[in-house]
Formats: structure tokens, C-alpha cells, sequence
């Protein structure tokens, strides 16, 4: 899997990405490498086997100047990604 986008609006002052894996109560994330090679741009990536898809979360994280801490955006995979069209 891979997840790329632009450094502006809301994410200009982005920090880093995380993948969450969900099952249950137990809750595991990791920090992904990030790839800065496109200017203005930042690329993640993982692999991952379809059975664990639902369970993924991308941890976009922000550290807004100022701010106490660090704003998070998660982005489910299940819900950019047609599971059904997967398991084919």
C-alpha cells in the first residue's frame, strides 16, 4: 500500500505518519519511513495481506506551530480501499 499527498493546507506543517493496526483492545502503530524525493510531496508505504486491511490505519500527524501538541488525521484503509474487489 501506499499513501502520498501534498504539504499544504492543513497538512503544511506535517510531522509523520504512523500505521495503526487495530484487533480488539490491542492497538499496535509503527512509524513509516516517509520518501521526500517529489518536492512539495510525501510518500509512505507498507505491505500488508488482505486479511489484515480492515484492521489498518494511516496516523497522519501535524505540529501546527505553537500548538501543545500534535493534531491527527486517521485514515482508515477499508475506506479508501474496495475489500470486496480485493479478495478475488
Amino acid at each position: 500500500m501506499e499513501l502520498q499527498f501534498e504539504i499544504k493546507g492543513e497538512l503544511k506543517h506535517f510531522h509523520s505518519v504512523e500505521l495503526q493496526i487495530n484487533e480488539g483492545e490491542k492497538q499496535v502503530s509503527a512509524a513509516l519511513q516517509q520518501d521526500r524525493s517529489k518536492p512539495g510531496h510525501v510518500i509512505v508505504s507498507c505491505s500488508a495481506s488482505h486479511a489484515s486491511l480492515p484492521k489498518l490505519t494511516f496516523r497522519v500527524l501535524v505540529a501546527p506551530p505553537g500548538a501543545p501538541g500534535m493534531d491527527a488525521y486517521d485514515l482508515h484503509v477499508k475506506d479508501f480501499v474496495d475489500l470486496d474487489k480485493l479478495r478475488r
